[in-house]
């Protein structure tokens, strides 16, 4: 599922706008009975307790420190630490 317009909706703090769209991801979620979801884009660690509270029993795998660990390891290799 592709969560079309929910980084810009969060850069914009259109709060309207990034509920419209959890409430077409619950409706997904609940038809194919998905476990787990996978936040592709770092903006959405910024909304993750809206993600938890729109859909419940989910498991949503947080990728945000993983960049971060890798964004510092980039800049140890190129001398900027």
């Amino acid at each position: 599922y592709e969560a079309k317009g929910l980084a810009e909706a969060i850069e914009y703090n259109n709060i309207t706008q990034v509920k419209s769209i959890l409430h077409a991801l619950k409706k997904l979620v609940q038809k194919e009975h998905f476990q787990a979801i996978g936040l592709s884009c770092t903006h959405y660690s910024l909304i993750l307790d809206e993600f938890k509270r729109q859909i419940p029993g989910v498991i949503f795998i947080d990728p945000t420190s993983a960049v971060v660990k890798e964004v510092f390891r980039v800049l140890k290799l190129r001398g900027h630490e």
